[in-house]
């Protein structure tokens, strides 16, 4: 598969140099590279992605100005800044990512809101946790019946954890000042899987599900949430599952 990546880049190349198709070629370029990069390889990873990023970038700007002559380029713009986007969160390049989602919305195309859901997502994984929020109402008001509705939720209530766990503790706070923000994300996460029990990443919500009902002090309803997680799927984010059950176990022993 490799293999097959280099020579498209190789077959590719030479067509960046014909005015008519320069900026699809440097869009496929992209992809292969991205398609060729290998995360075990930290450091060629990065190197790669960031050969990705700038080619995008030459490409969505290619394909900008030959929309002033012919209009449907400016379509292809938007397709190109939407990968461009998600190679940038492959980077960790959150906020650039945030900027090229935001150029999406911004021109109104029929992927804005596709973008403004990703959006979301990248205000999220660059910590900004009330501005994800933000956009994910907005999403809702502008689109209340979209089938990326389950993904808004989810990240919505993602957005309510972590701010809840970022919460800073202070003299004058009160147990129940501190507990409210959990709630909220207890109140969020439920929904969630009530409504879309079938959602991709639904044991990622169940996890965080537990994680606000451990710091509520809810140990058997984090257990309970916690056994629906199933053995096989703990690996990558879900590896701290186990140590949370057995936590949430010593917890909850008689004293």
């Amino acid at each position: 598969q490799l293999k097959s990546y280099t020579e498209a880049i190789k077959t590719l190349d030479p067509m960046r140099k014909n005015p008519k198709m320069a900026d699809r070629a440097r869009w496929w370029i992209a992809r292969s590279r991205v398609g060729a990069a290998n995360p075990e390889i930290p450091q060629t990873y990065a190197q790669t992605l960031t050969a990705a990023i700038t080619e995008l970038k030459s490409a969505a700007q290619s394909a900008h100005n030959s929309g002033r002559t012919d209009p449907k380029m400016y379509v292809l713009s938007r397709d190109i800044m939407m990968e461009l986007g998600d190679t940038q969160i492959l980077a960790g390049k959150y906020k650039d990512a945030c900027t090229s989602y935001g150029q999406v919305v911004q021109y109104a195309t029929d992927r804005s809101e596709e973008a403004t859901q990703r959006l979301a997502t990248a205000y999220h994984l660059g910590g900004d946790y009330a501005r994800s929020d933000s956009t994910c109402k907005s999403f809702m008001q502008k689109y209340p019946k979209s089938t990326l509705t389950a993904a808004i939720w989810f990240r919505s209530a993602e957005n309510a954890c972590m701010a809840a766990i970022n919460t800073k503790t202070t003299y004058n706070r009160s147990q129940a000042d501190l507990d409210q923000p959990f709630k909220e994300a207890v109140t969020r996460y439920q929904r969630l899987l009530d409504k879309f029990p079938d959602f991709s990443e639904i044991n990622l919500a169940k996890y965080g599900l537990a994680t606000a009902q451990y710091r509520l002090r809810w140990y058997n309803e984090a257990l309970q949430t916690l056994a629906g997680i199933p053995a096989a799927d703990c690996t990558d984010k879900l590896t701290a599952v186990p140590y949370l059950i057995a936590d949430c176990n010593i917890r909850t022993f008689p004293t």
